[in-house]
């Protein structure tokens, strides 16, 4: 009975070691990925290319490659301009609901768009600050595009378009790290 005893101390040890050796090796991990709200309701439309890397306070991102479209399948079908794009992070609550943990510093664009319109951009560099220990197996990446309607009479000028990336993004991460 007294061996067992001494070895639970050692098995607990044993668990903490591989964790803290697949924590870290997250931390340093990194990935590509292709976001893309094309089959969205949205009038802006977006793919995004780009690369991710975990750093222990912050999810630094690079897109390589942005391609957004003005499209005409809303009720308003002026001129827009594309305001700024922006990188966040989300996650589920514990009631269900879809939520915003924290945001990179958005990137102003102010390039006017009309419907068909499409805006390029390369190399946007996005840093989301997170805690050191959350657990991003429950996250997911959401790039926001912010919008003016410009030939429009009503007061409500403002509007924002999304593009989520898979729930999943960062699963992948934490199956390496803890195979290592």
């Amino acid at each position: 009975m007294r061996r067992h005893f001494l070895l639970l101390p050692v098995i607990l040890l044993m668990f903490g070691v591989m964790s803290v050796r697949a924590q870290s090796a997250v931390e340093n991990a990194g990935a590509s990925f292709q976001i893309s709200s094309v089959k969205s309701p949205f009038a802006l439309a977006g793919t995004f290319d780009g690369e991710y890397q975990i750093r222990p306070n912050s999810i630094e991102i690079t897109i390589s490659k942005a391609d957004i479209a003005l499209r005409d399948n809303c009720p308003y079908r002026g001129r827009r301009q594309l305001a700024f794009i922006n990188v966040a992070l989300a996650t589920t609550d514990a009631s269900g609901k879809k939520t915003v943990i924290n945001h990179a510093r958005a990137i102003p664009v102010g390039e006017t768009l009309s419907p068909g319109d499409n805006y390029l951009a390369e190399k946007l560099r996005f840093s989301i600050p997170k805690e050191s220990n959350l657990d991003l197996t429950n996250c997911w990446l959401v790039v926001e595009m912010g919008e003016l309607t410009l030939d429009s009479s009503d007061e409500d000028k403002v509007g924002y378009s999304f593009a989520p990336s898979d729930k999943n993004i960062f699963a992948p991460l934490f199956v390496k790290a803890v195979k290592k």
